[in-house]
């Protein structure tokens, strides 16, 4: 079974309301050391998420008394540029998973979205915890038991009989494969368990036509 979000994620998660202040929010990311924070309403839900980006200035910009940055331009990014809450510069709608979520789907969705965290939630919506870019290299610290038997479950859709070993992330399969067009799909699946840095294969294939000889790959 891929490893899921439960295993890796922080259940302690500091959260803001959309009409925390400002200046609140720089001294919640400077004493926790974290790079955003989730917006959640009275409900614990999530709502939107505010990251050190959104609050550094960008070009064209200068601070002022009457707001926190002021754009040089309209519309909605002076409205955020004279924000004093939360409200007017978090970023919504906020991208979640939870606790059930894969390893990979978290990695898929940090890549697509550009963030390096993401709120953890409820079926409601309702924040538990946050995952962390950092977080994801808790897959490499699997215990090897656990990827040896999802590496064996892989195998055995594959192989008659074979044997799982695992070294330090490197599995090493031996045994006898059915089809041998069927090994490449072995190795990618075996690749792509989580924990997995290597994969060594000692392979016989069974003979497919008359006069082939069974091979070692």
């Amino acid at each position: 079974m891929a490893m899921q979000v439960r295993e890796i994620m922080n259940r302690f998660v500091v959260a803001v309301r959309p009409d925390t202040p400002l200046l609140d929010v720089v001294n919640a990311l400077r004493r926790f050391r974290v790079d955003a924070v989730p917006v959640v309403d009275h409900e614990q839900r999530v709502t939107g998420m505010v990251c050190i980006s959104d609050l550094l200035p960008k070009p064209g910009t200068r601070r002022i008394n009457g707001g926190f940055f002021e754009v040089l331009g309209g519309g909605r990014l002076r409205r955020k540029a004279n924000a004093l809450t939360v409200e007017a510069l978090m970023r919504t709608p906020a991208v979640t998973v939870t606790e059930d979520s894969t390893v990979q789907n978290v990695v898929a969705l940090m890549e697509e979205n550009h963030v390096d965290q993401l709120p953890v939630v409820q079926p409601d919506g309702r924040l538990v915890g946050i995952v962390r870019r950092i977080d994801l290299l808790s897959i490499f610290c699997r215990r090897p038991e656990d990827i040896r038997e999802e590496v064996l479950r892989v195998a055995e859709r594959y192989a008659g009989r074979c044997e799982v070993a695992v070294h330090d992330g490197v599995v090493s399969i031996t045994g006898t494969v059915e089809d041998r067009s069927r090994v490449a799909e072995l190795l990618r699946e075996a690749l792509a368990v989580d924990g997995v840095v290597d994969v060594a294969c000692d392979l016989s294939f069974t003979v497919d036509a008359p006069g082939e000889r069974p091979a070692l790959l």
